[in-house]
């Protein structure tokens, strides 16, 4: 990434990152939104199982993005 793209980037996740939206100490953000009446419904979607990853893999640009891991907060 260039100089110019990385500002773009950190720009954009200010703009509509979640990160302390919920209070300073939460840990879990936007999972506080999950009511029991919500897992009800989508448990009576559930067909079959499947395995879905939802994990994305960020390499030697974790430290570049400024994260000490892939699952921190990200500075700038």
């Amino acid at each position: 990434m260039t100089t110019a793209s990385m500002n773009e980037f950190r720009s954009l996740a200010r703009r509509v990152g979640n990160w302390g939206r919920c209070g300073p100490d939460d840990e879990v953000g936007k999972l506080n939104l999950i009511s029991e009446e919500h897992v009800r419904e989508a448990t009576a979607s559930v067909r079959r199982g499947a395995v879905v990853p939802l994990g994305i893999d960020l390499g030697s640009d974790v430290r570049r993005l400024g994260c000490t891991s892939a699952v921190t907060r990200c500075t700038s």
